[in-house]
């Protein structure tokens, strides 16, 4: 997730959210902001922090005059896992993965497309464990170790799934009881 910065005016009214640099990296208002006027401008990355957080930016110079601020700006790199399954599995199916000392990172859903995709989420160059869970099913593999790479790059995986229809298996026991019934009427006429 890129940057966004946002301007506040005096009363701490978010007036503009600004997502995308200009091509030498300056996220600008252009000539829109009241001049002469106090502002805040506060960098946005929930991967990121800023030094410092926001900053005042007053405005004495009106267009084409303007004032600057910059920030330090530290984040932390993501990578992206898509997890492909193949199978007859129910719609219910997560993948869940886990850092190496088993603490659950997240819980992926299928979506739209099929499949299970963290995006570019998941902090990068480190190892997770990836498995897939429906307790109706069984997974081949039952989960795979990964070390994520930075994105754009991604980890591509897929698992076979197999899974026990629970509704077949109540609807043969009660035929199977159905049948022992109306074999003992039977027996009684």
């Amino acid at each position: 997730m890129p940057a966004k910065v946002e301007i506040y005016d005096s009363k701490g009214n978010l007036i503009y959210r600004l997502g995308e640099p200009d091509a030498n990296g300056v996220f600008t208002t252009g000539c829109t902001l009241i001049c002469p006027g106090s502002y805040l401008a506060k960098p946005y990355n929930p991967n990121c922090t800023f030094k410092p957080e926001s900053k005042t930016i007053t405005l004495t110079q009106c267009c084409p005059g303007y004032s600057y601020v910059e920030f330090e700006c530290s984040c932390i790199q993501m990578g992206r896992i898509i997890v492909n399954i193949t199978g007859n599995c129910p719609a219910d199916t997560t993948v869940e993965i886990y850092d190496m000392n088993n603490v659950k990172i997240t819980t992926l859903t299928r979506n739209a497309q099929g499949n299970y995709d963290s995006f570019c989420t998941i902090p990068c160059n480190k190892t997770y464990r990836v498995r897939p869970y429906n307790p109706k099913c069984k997974f081949e593999p039952s989960y795979r170790d990964v070390t994520l790479p930075c994105c754009p790059q991604t980890v591509n995986l897929e698992f076979r799934c197999s899974c026990t229809n629970s509704n077949s298996s109540k609807n043969n026991i009660l035929l199977f009881f159905k049948n022992l019934l109306v074999s003992l009427l039977n027996l009684i006429r």
